[in-house]
């Protein structure tokens, strides 16, 4: 059996991974630009108040896009192997 079957379920495999090791990147000040949190409203380093970010959509997470994708390698890599497993053996 060709490798290029073990390539597909090993994204699948290691898109669970991917979901542990994503982290979030935490907002920078527009004035001394330090790290703060995500929703203040004063900069604890320059003490200047902050503008409540607005965001009008909503963008899924990084962990969804990679697991996603591996499940459909997955789901893909399954379907051809049926395929051939007919073709071959059927």
């Amino acid at each position: 059996m060709p490798r290029y079957f073990l390539y597909c379920p090993y994204m699948f495999l290691s898109s669970f991974y991917n979901m542990a090791t994503v982290e979030k990147k935490k907002p920078k000040c527009p004035y001394c630009l330090e790290e703060i949190q995500p929703g203040a409203i004063i900069c604890k380093h320059c003490h200047t108040p902050l503008k409540p970010a607005v965001s009008s959509k909503k963008s899924a997470p990084a962990w969804r896009n990679n697991f996603m994708l591996g499940f459909y390698c997955g789901i893909a890599a399954v379907i051809v192997v049926i395929i051939l497993y007919h073709r071959w053996f059927g």
